[in-house]
């Protein structure tokens, strides 16, 4: 199967115009300021000193500028959820780039590691040439104390030196913790030395007072290359106006014609076409460069911050639980009650219980949201780590279960929680399609359970969905009992309606090969099962099938694996003109 130019526009192409965009504007900032040291007449002296160095520490500079402004939108999910929740201004193909939110995060971070070494080296060359080009004559534009000063000295007595050093020295701890690993096996630590990006911003303001980059203010005194013009004792008060003989004056049979005034004028200390020399008036002034960074920072620095005390506000009042249930294989359900909560299928909550930890908090897919009757929602949270371990046993009775396979409900005193949310995902847009194919692998059901919910609670006819595919692959049989009586009662409710051909299910087991359990609870979801992977061409190719030259959406929630395996089926080219539109959930 080849590629389908179709497919790759209709699931890569609005990403990699963004991406695009996003490589132009660091080209054009970097060019920019770039070209500015290198040319601008008020850095000519500094230029004559540092050469490259200076261009290239400080284009790296803006690019590095740009970038912390930019990784804090991807952090504003309040606002990425009412653009996402906006049908009117904002179509399909646009949520599809918001949805790689952060992966954008993660970009623009690699982007700040990078500007960050160049910016570093290019000023470490910069304390080379201070030490070694000290300006005996302009010592207005020095760094250096005098001649030959050790470097290393140059850059630890400046304010810019020190703070540039301890933000490397940030930077390095915010990214050696922000591996997988770490995310996986330690996400607290992840959590506090990620917000250190707070002091790093902090410091990024301060990093250019008291700067030791100079720029010259008067250059209608004293034009560059003036300095050529200098007498050999190397004052800084007198010119030598008299190094080269006047010339003899011309006759000229018809009057001298002048310049008009608006030509450009010419350089002092050169010669003009009259043979006259051109003299300045007065010996260059030095001043600080103009501070740029809170331009790029304070916008969208503001505009988080504001977003975070929004929702530390909307999240201040504590959730009330109402029912905890157990299921196998470590999972739990909450079902909880908030007032003014509301929620759309699909999206998700970030959770935070101070019994475990007072500022760390973690993101939960909605699996059944508030509807106009019933103000209950609920997540499944299974243990995976420190934190969801030590709620899981904060949630559950100090009793054994003594039935590992039935729900076990359980009236106690519970942890405070506090919800945060909801968020956007890009589950939500499992309704904008006429046809969906929702593919989860073990908790990853967890988005599409609230979209089969919603469908229950609210009838099939609620949206414009009028075909459902769920493909859910698990390990266990017992994994499918977490949302075994929804699956059942939604293919109930279908055929009652008689729509047997609107829901589609199909469950893998590729371990256990045990499906009495199943067949016992739940007989009606028994001839769903099969035993083994799903075979992903021959699945695509059946639904593409039944659904000639129609536009589905395709939703996976699952190892990377799996969804790396599964974009590129959908990239390929069917003889039935199907085209796949792919959506991968992610945190």
């Amino acid at each position: 199967m080849v590629r389908s130019a179709r497919n790759w526009a209709a699931n890569d192409a609005p990403t990699y115009f963004a991406l695009l965009l996003w490589l132009a504007a660091n080209v054009l900032v970097f060019y920019r300021t770039f070209t500015e040291y290198m040319f601008e007449p008020k850095y000519y002296y500094l230029h004559e000193m540092l050469g490259i160095g200076l261009c290239v520490s400080r284009a790296s500079a803006s690019v590095l500028n740009l970038n912390c402004g930019l990784i804090l939108l991807p952090m504003c999910r309040t606002v990425l959820a009412v653009i996402r929740g906006s049908t009117q201004c904002v179509g399909r193909k646009a949520r599809r780039v918001l949805d790689g939110s952060r992966k954008f995060h993660m970009l623009c971070g690699a982007a700040i590691c990078a500007a960050a070494a160049t910016h570093s080296l290019g000023h470490f060359y910069n304390a080379l040439n201070f030490s070694e080009h000290y300006n005996v004559k302009y010592p207005g534009v020095n760094a250096a104390a005098y001649h030959k000063q050790d470097p290393i000295q140059v850059l630890l007595t400046t304010v810019p030196g020190l703070t540039g050093v301890t933000m490397v020295m940030l930077l390095l701890l915010i990214v050696s913790t922000s591996s997988l690993a770490i995310r996986s096996g330690n996400y607290e630590l992840f959590w506090y030395t990620h917000h250190l990006f707070l002091l790093l911003y902090c410091l990024m303001l301060l990093h250019p007072m008291r700067g030791i980059l100079k720029e010259q203010l008067n250059l209608d005194d004293h034009p560059p290359g003036c300095h050529m013009l200098m007498d050999n004792t190397g004052s800084n008060d007198t010119l030598y106006l008299a190094s080269e003989p006047e010339p003899e004056p011309e006759t000229y049979p018809e009057p001298m014609v002048y310049p008009e005034p608006e030509a450009e004028p010419l350089p002092e200390g050169s010669i003009d076409e009259f043979g006259r020399i051109v003299t300045c008036e007065g010996p260059p002034v030095f001043a600080t460069h103009a501070v740029e960074v809170w331009v790029w920072l304070v916008g969208p620095f503001c505009l988080y911050c504001a977003e975070r005390v929004y929702r530390l506000v909307r999240s201040n009042s504590p959730a009330t639980i109402s029912r905890i249930i157990e299921h196998p294989n470590d999972v739990v359900e909450v079902q909880l009650t908030k007032e003014g909560f509301g929620a759309k299928p699909g999206q998700y909550v970030v959770i935070n219980c101070p019994d475990v930890s007072t500022l760390e908090c973690h993101p939960f897919t909605l699996t059944m949201c508030p509807s106009s009757t019933d103000p209950t929602f609920s997540v499944h949270l299974q243990k995976m780590g420190d934190w969801t371990e030590s709620l899981y046993e904060r949630l559950l009775p100090d009793t054994d279960a003594t039935d590992e396979t039935l729900p076990v409900m359980v009236q106690r005193q519970y942890p405070v929680l506090y919800i945060d949310g909801p968020f956007g995902s890009p589950s939500e847009n499992v309704f904008h399609y006429d046809v969906s194919l929702c593919i989860a692998g073990g908790i990853g059901i967890t988005p599409f359970a609230s979209v089969l919910n919603h469908m229950l609670n609210e009838g099939m006819e609620s949206s414009r969905l009028r075909r459902l595919y769920l493909i859910w692959v698990c390990k266990d049989i017992t994994s499918f009992l977490w949302i075994a009586q929804v699956l059942s009662s939604l293919q109930r409710q279908a055929w009652n309606e008689n729509r047997p051909d609107f829901l589609n299910i199909y469950l893998h087991l590729t371990r256990s090969r045990d499906v009495q359990i199943l067949e016992r609870e739940h007989p009606f979801l028994n001839s769903r099962v099969h035993v083994g992977r799903p075979q992903w061409r021959h699945t695509f190719d059946e639904v593409a099938r039944h659904n000639a030259r129609t536009t589905i959406g395709v939703f996976i929630c699952g190892p990377k694996g799996m969804s790396r395996g599964i974009k590129r089926i959908c990239l390929k080219q069917n003889k039935h003109r199907t085209k796949f539109e792919f959506h991968k959930e992610s945190f």
